[in-house]
């Protein structure tokens, strides 16, 4: 089955995957440290989503561990989520071959 997928989109897809495992990793990263008391700033949550979606539930658990999914993230945790999402992006398209001269 995975034959017939065009190669391009396969790809597109799992560097998505990766991009969002690595905003995740950034996220719980910013967490730890303001847990360690290393990061003083930015530490209050910026709002509480456990009405909606409980992190102790089976998908809160699940958006957890694929996304970094956190009920009630700190401006930290948002930054460091959306810096990691930005460089990758950046590096994606700072990297990417050019189109050949005609």
């Amino acid at each position: 089955g995975l034959s017939r997928i065009p190669t391009r989109r396969v790809f597109s897809v799992t560097n998505v995957l990766i991009a969002l495992l690595a905003g995740s990793l950034a996220s719980q990263l910013a967490r730890a440290l303001a847990q360690a008391g290393f990061i003083e700033s930015w530490t209050s949550p910026l709002w509480d989503s456990n009405a909606l979606l409980s992190q102790d539930s089976a998908l809160g658990t699940f958006m957890h561990a694929l996304v970094g999914y956190d009920a009630q993230p700190s401006a930290a945790q948002l930054g460091s989520y959306l810096a990691a999402l930005a460089v990758i992006y950046g590096g994606t398209r700072l990297l990417r071959p050019s189109a050949p001269a005609r």
